[in-house]
């Protein structure tokens, strides 16, 4: 596959973010950061992070603060999650209890700021004993708030090779009774028994594995954004297989993004994903998910998907 520039140039970077030991233990390398792993290490350590910021910085985030600025260098995801209208039912006590007091890591508050969504949207959402699908979970926070609250979920994920270790270690050190696959661990064998599994951590090139209608509902979030064309209509055409009749998928990525493919210029945009029209939308605008984080606007849109016939 020709992934983007944009992905190539993290592997190299997303690799030197763990550190590989002879007693078969991981360690996570703090000063590296792919993109991927802003607060990575707030998954692990239920205590408060203190970052090291020059006083150039916390000068300037002290004026920002007293002027009510909360973005640019003061954006605060905790702050943002609180005062935007997605803090519950999921709220706040939940993410302490889960993960810790005082966290900065954005996607902690963004993957719960994404189930209330849809629990608003849907006017009840119940992810009970459900098979769900994640393409690109990065570093699986979603994936672990919908396990850490739900019952008896069957969580698929789909990653770049390199990326799917953010997920797979945090996942596992979380929930280390939890019954999982490794792609290492799965053949080429098309009639895989997931009955017995948690997690079912898949790389891009073993999507197809997925079972046809056994899917209940999907997310996606920034990842399509940085794929080729291609690639999207690739899995659009697998969430069209795996997805039940009755089914929900959750998409939130950039309005457009301007990627690198063959050292060729291509425009990503939302708007030209391979939707159907007789997909029913259930909701569609522009996502504050990411207020004041940065002034690129997201849609997020949340539908039934149309089987293939």
């Amino acid at each position: 596959d020709d992934i983007t520039y944009h992905w190539s140039k993290r592997e190299i970077q997303n690799l030197n973010s763990f550190i590989f030991k002879k007693n078969y233990t991981i360690s996570i390398n703090n000063s590296n950061n792919s993109g991927l792993d802003h607060n990575y290490k707030e998954c692990f350590f239920k205590k408060e992070i203190k970052n090291k910021i020059d006083l150039k910085t916390k000068i300037k985030k002290n004026l920002f603060n007293l002027l009510n600025i909360h973005s640019s260098i003061n954006f605060n995801a905790k702050f943002e999650f609180i005062n935007s209208d997605y803090n519950q039912p999921i709220d706040l006590n939940f993410v302490e209890n889960e993960f810790g007091e005082n966290r900065k890591d954005f996607t902690i508050f963004k993957s719960v700021y994404i189930l209330n969504d849809m629990f608003k949207s849907l006017n009840s959402l119940s992810l009970d004993n459900k098979k769900i699908l994640e393409i690109g979970p990065g570093v699986g926070n979603l994936m672990r708030v919908i396990f850490a609250i739900y019952k008896n979920p069957k969580l698929f994920m789909i990653d770049l090779e390199i990326s799917l270790l953010y997920s797979i270690i945090n996942l596992i050190y979380r929930f280390p009774n939890a019954n999982y696959i490794l792609p290492n661990e799965i053949n080429s064998n098309k009639n895989l028994d997931f009955k017995n599994l948690d997690f079912i951590f898949l790389t891009n090139k073993q999507m197809n594995l997925i079972p046809t209608n056994i899917i209940n509902n999907v997310f996606n979030t920034m990842s399509f954004q940085e794929m080729t064309k291609a690639d999207i209509e690739k899995y659009f055409n697998l969430l069209r297989r795996v997805l039940l009749k009755k089914n929900y998928f959750y998409c939130l990525n950039a309005v457009e993004k301007e990627m690198l493919v063959k050292g060729q210029k291509q425009f990503i945009r939302f708007s030209e994903y391979p939707w159907s029209d007789n997909d029913k939308i259930i909701e569609f605008s522009l996502s504050d998910v990411h207020k004041n984080k940065t002034t690129k606007p997201f849609f997020r849109k949340i539908i039934t998907m149309t089987k293939n016939a």
